[in-house]
């Protein structure tokens, strides 16, 4: 993408927080004088030598979104309800998350989160990663009915603070998965044989079957 969601969220909250209307629902003038732009021009493509691309992308496209549910679930409570808790929102979200697939499919698996690191001049973003140890027993202390609430309230505050440490060091630019990436990148440039780091089958394990986003 050429630039970060959150950035245009920004850009929507500011509007809304500051747009107003008159009572007949216009916009109220302004003492300004308004600056001119020039009118919309629309751009001549020729697209003959490459009709029969554009359909094979196409077909491939639909073929992806046939596979991607999309819904909205509205909850009874939301992040007010877990800063009574002394909890963090996105901590308890992502233990959500991970509760919700080992019940699915009785395993585990790695997860991302989008951690933003545009503090740092050119930054983007870097990988968060929610499982844990800790949170794998949250998980399973959270089906076992021998194992009393209070455990199990425990384990899944242990977890979401492993999670919330993680997140502020790959916000502050001390997380490992760009640095990876950055010298797999390199390594891969000119053809050359990748170092034994990236031939270890334990880096082919590192990719992830759950993606998921930082919740505000």
């Amino acid at each position: 993408a050429p630039c970060d969601a959150t950035i245009w969220a920004r850009i929507w909250e500011y509007c809304l927080h500051h747009e107003c209307y008159t009572e007949d629902g216009e916009l109220p003038k302004s003492e300004k004088e308004l600056r001119r732009l020039p009118g919309v021009i629309k751009l001549p493509w020729e697209l003959s030598g490459f009709k029969e691309e554009i359909a094979a992308a196409k077909q491939e496209n639909l073929a992806f979104f046939a596979t991607v549910d999309n819904g909205v679930k509205r909850m009874q409570f939301g992040k007010g309800a877990m800063k009574k808790l002394r909890v963090s929102p996105d901590g308890f979200t992502q233990m959500v998350i991970q509760l919700a697939y080992y019940r699915l499919h009785q395993r585990f698996t790695m997860t991302y989160e989008s951690a933003s690191t545009r503090m740092f001049h050119h930054g983007r973003t870097e990988t968060i990663r929610p499982l844990s140890m800790a949170s794998v027993e949250f998980c399973k202390t959270m089906d076992d009915p021998d194992v009393r609430r209070e455990l199990v309230a425990s384990s899944l505050r242990k977890a979401i603070k492993v999670q919330t440490d993680r997140k502020l060091d790959a916000v502050a630019g001390l997380g490992v998965d760009r640095h990876l990436i950055g010298l797999y990148a390199v390594s891969m440039q000119g053809g050359s044989t990748p170092p034994e780091l990236f031939r270890d089958p334990g880096w082919s394990s590192l990719k992830f079957d759950l993606s998921t986003s930082q919740t505000p």
